[in-house]
């Protein structure tokens, strides 16, 4: 087993179906959202069985250890899309710390885990929530669980406690058992939900900046602009930049590197009636750039 965050094979990071369309195949993904959930805390507390639980439906009463670490694949379906969870399942020995930890980052969801019959697990939440403060994203989603809760005759932490510590951070609480299935499908749709509401929120955001006013090559623009002002030619395009000056900004500029090149073959050295308008705009930059080297003394070699 690979101890250290290599990527995921294509086989396992990502499942297509290809078609033939028109002759030619084209790959589809088989899910809309691929989350990917970590699984922390001390060991012993069941953090493999919990998985083992969700993934496979089943449970083993011997202990096995986890070495640094594992993941199981699921899709789910909610709010009519295919989710694809991809879940990590960490080990717990402070050994394991600095291979584990390098996991965080990437998280989308983490499952803090204890033992609702040992002290020192729940004690041990504080201190797991300090390693995500510090080696994760800091929107990540996150949920606490406290599992083993079909041992009540053994209880030493009450499920009060559990729920306020999750209260004081403002995060999701379970109780949870592996063995006889308590909450554990649950706990995982719930952390999914939580995820897929903030990404949806998310692509609504994108979808109307795309709309409102962003074209390709807008980064590119603004860059240009940068090297004109430096120039002396003041003005921001950035808020003044539309198709129409798109357009009219080329023809003056090909007008100008004809005068700085004495050539008039450079006016028709791309058709415009027949130019897509990104060509026309990388194009206006090209020349723009150039003729800002020229005039302000630089040594400029074009190509012929």
């Amino acid at each position: 087993m690979d101890l250290f965050p290599l990527p995921l094979p294509s086989a396992l990071s990502t499942h297509v179906i290809f078609s033939e369309v028109g002759g030619k195949a084209m790959a589809k993904k088989s899910y809309d959202y691929l989350f990917k959930l970590l699984l922390i805390g001390d060991s012993g507390v069941g953090k493999t069985c919990i998985l083992f639980r969700f993934s496979d439906d089943a449970f083993n009463t011997t202990f096995i250890s986890t070495i640094g670490i594992d993941f199981k694949i699921k899709t789910i379906e909610l709010q009519g899309k295919k989710i694809k969870l991809q879940i990590w399942d960490t080990a717990g020995q402070e050994r394991f710390h600095t291979i584990t930890t390098s996991y965080y980052r990437g998280a989308m969801g983490i499952m803090l885990v204890y033992d609702i019959t040992q002290e020192k697990t729940f004690d041990n939440i504080s201190k797991w929530l300090r390693n995500i403060e510090e080696h994760a994203n800091e929107d990540v989603e996150k949920m606490i669980l406290g599992n083993k809760c079909d041992m009540d005759d053994r209880r030493v932490v009450t499920k009060e406690r559990g729920e306020q510590i999750a209260r004081e951070h403002g995060i999701r609480f379970l109780e949870t058992s592996a063995k006889t299935n308590v909450n554990i499908e649950q706990a995982f749709f719930n952390l999914a939900e939580d995820i897929l509401k903030k990404q949806l929120t998310k692509d609504n955001e994108e979808t109307s900046q795309n709309i409102h006013g962003f074209f390709p090559g807008q980064l590119e623009l603004e860059e240009v602009s940068a090297i004109k002002a430096s120039a002396g030619f003041g003005a921001s395009y950035a808020t003044r930049y539309t198709r129409t000056l798109i357009l009219a900004e080329t023809v003056l500029t090909r007008l100008v590197t004809c005068i700085l090149f004495s050539s008039p073959f450079a006016f028709f050295s791309v058709s415009a009636p027949t130019a897509s308008l990104q060509t026309l705009f990388y194009y206006h930059n090209f020349i723009g750039i150039a003729c800002i080297l020229q005039l302000s003394g630089r040594k400029t070699v074009l190509s012929k």
